[in-house]
């Protein structure tokens, strides 16, 4: 009798946990773990998935379940409408830079017939240099408008297509002037791409208009190399007659080492000039990497630039 009455209210409290354990997870858990992995799916962008396995849970939680699907089909319109719009604006985007693109040949067409016309020498070499900046910048909108992503572009394949350009314009075969590449692959803003395209342009501009007066040819070496300071040098390095004693370092002929300053500035860079007589030339612009993340000045504790 004294073992009864002690372990009959222990059988059944263990008989009323059981109970319990099992109401519990028939009426609560298991529609708690079905809907929680209903939206772990969610949550990887199946939003097509629907809770309709819920017809024996409780009223509760079929109501959760229909606001979860609620939600569901609100979330998927709201995803589809979005993917058309950005489908809708990089379509736009391309055909504005294909129409740029035809614009500026147009330009390069008017430019052209114009020089036809003119028997001044130095006036056809003006318009040939226009007609080489404008090339580039023709080159800049037709690789933005063939890429699928028109927010960045490689720089390594536009310096070999503006290398090829301006070498086929200056007939580097005939005069024997070869172009070598020392270039890292990058990817630059559309925005950095065309000052980048223009000081490409100048540089080798120069270096066949100046470099090489005697035709005795020889190499040009495209370059861009990171350093460890966090910057990349894009640099145009020639083995000519260099520039005469009494010009200074910083400072080329004409107008094309204020152009080159200027394209410098525009992306926050710093371009330098070194040369000497019957060495060549080099002209080097520096930059922040693109693919480096800049540290603010004031963190002293922390490094100067890491990799992003």
């Amino acid at each position: 009798r004294v073992s009864t009455d002690l372990l009959l209210p222990i059988f059944m409290l263990g008989l009323a946990s059981l109970a319990i354990w099992i109401a519990t997870d028939r009426q609560v858990t298991r529609w708690i773990v079905y809907l929680r992995r209903v939206t772990a799916a969610y949550e990887r962008g199946h939003y097509s998935l629907r809770p309709n396995a819920m017809h024996e849970a409780p009223q509760e939680f079929r109501d959760l379940a229909q606001s979860f699907s609620t939600m569901a089909a609100a979330v998927q319109d709201r995803d589809k409408k979005l993917r058309e719009a950005v489908q809708q604006k990089s379509m736009l985007i391309k055909e504005i830079h294909h129409r740029v693109k035809n614009n500026l040949q147009i330009v390069m067409s008017l430019l052209s017939l114009q020089a036809k016309q003119l028997d001044d020498s130095a006036a056809k070499a003006a318009l040939a240099q226009a007609q080489a900046r404008v090339n580039a910048l023709a080159l800049v909108h037709r690789i933005l408008h063939e890429i699928e992503e028109q927010r960045t572009l490689a720089l390594k394949g536009l310096i070999h297509d503006l290398a090829a350009q301006i070498a086929e314009g200056f007939g580097s075969e005939r005069r024997n002037v070869r172009i070598a590449f020392d270039v890292v692959e990058r990817q630059i803003s559309a925005d950095a791409a065309v000052p980048l395209a223009l000081f490409v342009v100048e540089a080798l501009t120069n270096v066949f208009k100046h470099a090489y007066p005697n035709g005795g040819g020889g190499r040009v070496m495209l370059s861009l190399r990171p350093t460890e300071n966090g910057k990349i040098v894009l640099a145009v390095e020639d083995d000519g007659i260099g520039l005469p004693e009494e010009a200074p370092h910083n400072e080329s002929r004409g107008s094309g080492s204020r152009l080159v300053q200027a394209f410098a500035q525009q992306i926050g860079g710093e371009m330098k000039t070194q040369s000497r007589v019957g060495s060549g030339t080099v002209v080097s612009l520096s930059f922040a990497d693109p693919e480096v993340v800049q540290i603010p000045a004031n963190d002293v504790d922390a490094p100067r630039a890491i990799k992003s």
